[in-house]
């Protein structure tokens, strides 16, 4: 069953992929971890945003989005609307 959103899918991507990396962002690792914490998310299981469905990312692409949000000055959630 999928499920329908409410809201646009830019803006349901952008809260999903700041939720994954929100952590990284307000508590980062200590120099050295970064991998490891990474890692550790790359091994949960998600709610897949649109669909509701489970789904896994790989640590190359959470690490991507760690990054990106980082790099954001002004708004780390709307770097995932582009």
């Amino acid at each position: 069953m999928n499920h329908v959103p409410d809201r646009p899918t830019s803006d349901l991507w952008a809260r999903f992929r700041f939720s994954v990396v929100g952590s990284l962002l307000s508590s980062p690792p200590a120099r050295g971890e970064l991998k490891a914490a990474i890692g550790a998310l790359a091994e949960k299981t998600w709610t897949h945003p649109v669909s509701g469905r489970d789904i896994r990312f790989a640590a190359v692409t959470i690490e991507r989005w760690f990054h990106q949000a980082r790099r954001e000055k002004q708004d780390p959630l709307g770097l995932c609307l582009r």
